[in-house]
């Protein structure tokens, strides 16, 4: 490994042999060190077990061995050397235990299945244990406790404390407020965008008998003054209290690693606390990770020598000891035997066929105004089926090029209008006869269209329209805003009505979807920029003024008021809700709706999911889930099910015989290479590798000095992120990967109204993709837009099941609870 500033000598990494006896290659562990009973003695995690190793090297011993499948982590030997905490998820939660120093006894000391800690500290005294939890460090008695909290998380994040050998300070590294790495820059007042360059991290220091704190390090970039010091995170104070080591980048330095050159590096430094003066003792350590979305700590632990001549500190998958005299370091050679209790496998296997698909997801289900007929979209095309039990038809013909979206019945059901989206993501509003026909267009201009909506008299269709991020090569999520729009439903020009502003991406929320209302107003939702505002439910006269806020819910993105105005319904966690609305405007605004404890009484209507709610009449709740269509009747509070059975052809199987010849073929059978050989596919199958009959092929590609490999199966993408739902007929995202040869991925973690309708697309061979499988939403913890508080096991199996019948092939989980 080089560095600019120097070059180290980077040995072989450490070969840690598993029980199976086969090779691992490992690259960081945590250290920490203190004499016990007068030898000296390394202990550091690998791979989630805790082990302990003569500083002089040699075989390390595994001191959690016995814990099965859990996670042990972040080791520190107590003061006199008799114990160590660490951190352990045995017990359902990354919680504090401690146990002896040769790993018997192990007892928890902070147990809740709420919180999670990391980076345990003693206090000198060895009586108290400090974490990094919730921002701030907290102190836990060694026997336990609820703990106390010694650094407030309003200090900046903070975390790795390091105690004083005096026990009268901790030291601690604080954040700056923003996110390291935003998801999204959208808005530059939704706070500030961290750099560890310009000094996001810093040191402070915490007197624990008066609580005083100073800072150690401090400053971010200004234009006009020298105030960033660089930054510094990780500090570890000396023995004898009279120096800080800690790391920080450096702004023009790289390192190469197995060909690779990156940075900035990182380097250690030592700031003596007397004078003030620093510098660097070792250039480079591992890369810091700072800026990592989701890493424990920013850098692998590191202890001094107790006697303070020197750091111990892994780098590269070895223990290096560093002398600070001299500045050399020197390797501490050690083997460990590696062997994880890992849980069974989850797993169901499925066969990959070329039959058609059964659909198990639909959107935006509504029924005709008598009850007779549904209209929904699959696979990006409008369909109609009578209720119940019918044939699903397509609406349209197969010779419209572009994709449809959003429709909405006439009052008289005559007619059925819809959006279209083409190959840029932008088209027009549509309208067409609901038994088929000729379609015909709306709108005049060419845009941005979602969301269609008729008035009570069929006289004009409402839609939502964009502000044209997709002329600028973007997607319709990055609009800022959406116009509503109110169109003569025998077409023309359309008026603006009100700009609705909201939050782009990343999100897992609808565009907002406007309707007609009591006298003629226009109801609308109007969600906030970031993820956790809450959304309003508001409307405007038919010309756009008298605006007035109804409702304020914590989560909804769906909220459709009543025609007779009586009641709204919403969805929250991809279920339905009913709500009564009063027409008396609360003396404090927008009246709290929550679907727990609100000023008003709410009816969930649904628990196995539910989108796209709506009114079929001012009596009748409808809204669907996967292959199924649900009314509510108000007045008899009764539920009726309709399902939708259908099926779609997969049209992505070329038909006859490609060969390719003279290629040398990697394959998947022990790691064979054909130097030279032949792939044959009959009807998109492949049917032949190696010495192949190509006489017969309809088509022969020669592919002398080309190489054919297997297409690669990506276990961990997202790649449908760019739509929240209006997928376009050339979606870039889902184009790449398949350019670049993945065939196959699993997209764990991906909005639903994004993933099912496009893995639909893809089979169809409308869109073009690799084979998808998803999770669809995941289950976070909490309630939110597109997630439910898994409170029992009931609601967990409630979201499942959902889940499941969506189409989903494995779940994905954030640590429940979080």
């Amino acid at each position: 490994m080089k560095s600019r500033h120097g070059t180290l000598p980077w040995p072989a990494v450490i070969h840690v042999t598993s029980i199976s006896r086969q090779t691992r290659v490992l690259d960081d562990y945590d250290l920490a060190i203190v004499v016990a009973d007068e030898i000296m003695k390394v202990i550091f995690d690998l791979l989630a077990h805790v082990y302990r190793v003569p500083i002089a090297g040699g075989d390390a011993e595994s001191l959690t061995q016995g814990s099965g499948v859990a996670l042990n982590y972040h080791p520190k030997f107590s003061p006199d050397g008799t114990r160590i905490a660490f951190i352990s998820d045995r017990a359902g939660q990354n919680n504090l235990w401690v146990m002896d120093s040769d790993g018997s006894n192990p007892r928890q000391v902070q147990n809740s299945l709420e919180t999670r800690v990391t980076m345990p500290e003693w206090t000198a005294d060895g009586e108290y244990i400090l974490v990094a939890q919730g921002g701030g460090i907290w102190m836990y008695h060694q026997n336990g406790g609820e703990g106390v909290e010694v650094v407030s998380s309003s200090e900046g994040s903070a975390s790795w404390p390091s105690v004083s050998a005096d026990g009268h300070y901790v030291y601690y590294q604080v954040r700056t407020p923003g996110d390291a790495v935003p998801w999204i820059v959208d808005d530059i007042e939704s706070g500030l965008v961290q750099d560890a360059l310009q000094g996001s991290n810093n040191l402070s220091r915490m007197d624990l008998r008066t609580g005083e704190v100073t800072r150690v390090t401090s400053g971010v970039a200004s234009r006009q003054y020298r105030l960033s010091s660089g930054g510094a995170l990780a500090g570890e104070i000396s023995p004898d209290g009279n120096s800080i080591v800690f790391g920080r980048r450096l702004p023009d330095a790289t390192i190469e690693w197995k060909g690779h050159e990156f940075g900035p590096s990182t380097a250690l430094w030592l700031r003596d606390l007397d004078n003030g003066s620093e510098r660097i003792v070792m250039d480079p350590i591992s890369q810091d990770m700072s800026e990592g979305m989701k890493t424990i700590r920013p850098l692998p632990g590191y202890a001094w020598l107790p006697d303070g001549s020197g750091i111990l500190i892994s780098q590269g998958g070895k223990i290096r000891q560093l002398n600070l005299q001299t500045g050399q370091v020197s390797t501490i050679p050690f083997t460990a035997r590696v062997q994880r209790t890992i849980s069974g496998q989850a797993y169901q296997a499925f066969r990959i066929n070329d039959e058609p698909m059964p659909v198990t997801y639909t959107r935006w289900q509504t029924g005709s105004p008598d009850g007779s007929r549904l209209a929904f979209t699959v696979a990006g095309r409008v369909w109609v089926m009578e209720l119940p039990g019918g044939e699903p038809r397509r609406l349209t013909l197969d010779s419209d090029p572009h994709f449809e979206y959003a429709p909405s019945w006439s009052p008289d059901g005559l007619w059925i209008a819809y959006t279209t989206v083409d190959e840029t993501g932008a088209g027009y509003v549509m309208k067409i006869p609901a038994n088929g026909g000729e379609p015909q267009q709306v709108s005049v201009d060419y845009g941005e269209y979602s969301h269609t909506r008729w008035n009570p008299e069929g006289t004009e269709i409402l839609a939502t329209l964009g502000s044209g991020a997709s002329a600028r090569q973007r997607t319709m999520a990055h609009n800022p805003w959406y116009d509503v729009v109110i169109f003569p439903a025998a077409g023309g020009p359309g008026e603006r009505i009100v700009r609705i502003e909201g939050p782009t991406l990343s999100t897992r929320t609808q565009f907002a979807r406007p309707s007609f209302g009591p006298n003629g107003r226009i109801y609308y939702p109007k969600m906030g920029v970031n993820r956790s505002d809450s959304t309003l439910l508001v409307s405007v006269a038919r010309d756009g003024s008298d605006p007035r806020e109804h409702m304020v819910l914590p989560f909804a993105d769906e909220i459709v008021i009543s025609p007779d105005g009586r009641h709204a319904v919403f969805n929250e966690g991809d279920n339905v809700y009913l709500v009564p609305t009063p027409a008396v405007i609360a003396a404090t605004g927008a009246i709290r709706i929550n679907k727990k404890k609100g000023q008003l009484p709410v009816t969930q209507l649904s628990t196995g999911g539910g989108i796209f709610p709506n009114w079929r009449d001012a009596g009748t709740v409808e809204f669907g889930s996967g292959a199924s269509y649900f009314t509510y009747s108000v007045v008899a509070e009764t539920k009726d099910t309709f399902d939708i059975e259908m099926e779609i052809p997969r049209d992505v199987l070329p038909e006859g015989t490609i060969a390719i010849s003279g290629a040398r073929i990697i394959t998947l059978d022990n790691r064979e290479v054909i130097e030279q050989g032949s792939l044959v596919a009959t009807n998109g199958r492949i049917t032949c590798v190696g010495t192949c009959d190509t006489s017969s092929a309809d088509h022969v590609i020669d592919a002398t000095g080309k190489t054919i490999i297997p297409g690669f199966v990506d276990m961990h993408s997202h790649f449908f992120r760019e739509y929240r739902g209006i997928i376009p007929k050339k979606a870039f995202e889902t184009a790449v990967p398949l350019a670049y040869g993945v065939t196959t991925n699993l997209d764990n973690s991906q909005w639903s109204q994004d993933i099912f309708p496009a893995i639909q697309m893809i089979e169809a061979g409308t869109l073009i993709g690799p084979r998808t499988f998803t999770t669809g939403d995941p289950l976070y913890r909490g309630d939110a837009a597109r997630q439910n508080d898994l409170s029992s096991y009931e609601i967990t199996e409630d979201n499942v099941a959902r889940l499941q019948s969506w189409g989903a092939v494995s779940l994905k989980q954030y640590m429940q609870p979080r």
